[in-house]
């Protein structure tokens, strides 16, 4: 060990909604949510048109697992196109949402991968523990009489599925480093923060800044993570203002964790430096 030195943690960068690229220490990438168009015309799913970011499934580095957090078209809008360049990377989703899935996108069924939730699974370079989530209140309020689901089987049954089976897990690195997938915020116990104290805990934003910071601390309270990744920053009209309100609250009640403010392509490198000192 030199008198100073950095050891590089997990790279992380962010795209749109839940879909970013992760670059584990060991050299595996894992993409989550694949939701990567250019422009509206690449996609036939028609939710998916409004989450054109400039980026496409070529933008992506590397590609060696792809992790769903459930089937809505806009967290699967790139799915076939990023599993044709990298037919490789097992897709890993809730089980029952799998062979939908497939079948809606007419997919290879060898390239799912069900997850079962509870369970827990060693993959190359980090363990898997996949917990049950839940969708947005609102949207889980509708039965499906009051829902606008699709015009086909195949996509009726992905929209209802997505809103059904919406999954949290934690993700625990070969180098003791933990990241955590918090969604489904009014039933926050489900991702057993207080548990596995993951390192970075991935949350939905909230337009509300205020009530933004709530969830922020309450993440951190329970987890006493070092970072809060925030996703779905594109709703937010100044996410930096956002994070600014967020870590003035943290400052206030004394606590250490930061929330950081993303912008869409852009590269986070977690690392852990030593520097002596005379």
């Amino acid at each position: 060990m030199t008198q100073k030195d950095n050891v590089s943690l997990v790279s992380i960068r962010w795209f749109i909604e839940n879909c970013m690229e992760i670059k584990l220490p060991n050299g595996k990438t894992m993409v989550i949510d694949p939701m990567l168009i250019k422009d509206e015309s690449e996609t036939d799913i028609q939710i998916a048109k409004s989450y054109a970011t400039g980026f496409d499934a070529d933008s992506l580095e590397a590609c060696d697992y792809i992790l769903l957090t459930h089937i809505h078209g806009d967290h699967i809008g790139a799915l076939k196109k990023v599993h044709q360049r990298f037919p490789e990377a097992p897709i890993l989703v809730n089980g029952w949402s799998a062979y939908p899935l497939a079948k809606f996108l007419d997919m290879p069924l060898g390239a799912f991968i069900p997850m079962t939730d509870g369970c827990d699974y060693d993959f190359d370079g980090f363990h898997l523990k996949w917990l049950q989530g839940r969708h947005t209140a609102a949207i889980g309020k509708k039965t499906p009489s009051e829902s606008n689901f699709g015009t086909t089987e195949e996509e009726i049954w992905t929209v209802a599925l997505g809103t059904i089976y919406n999954s949290n897990f934690i993700i625990s690195m070969d180098n003791g480093i933990t990241l955590a997938m918090d969604g489904g915020r009014y039933e926050p116990n489900l991702s057993r923060l207080d548990i596995y104290k993951p390192n970075i805990v991935f949350i939905h934003s909230s337009r509300d800044y205020e009530a933004n910071a709530e969830v922020c601390m309450d993440a951190l309270r329970r987890s006493g993570a070092q970072y809060i990744f925030p996703l779905t920053c594109q709703i937010q009209e100044d996410p930096d203002k956002a994070a600014e309100v967020a870590n003035e609250k943290l400052r206030a009640a004394g606590m250490y964790g930061r929330v950081m403010s993303p912008k869409c392509g852009q590269w986070f490198d977690f690392s852990m430096g030593l520097q002596a000192r005379s």
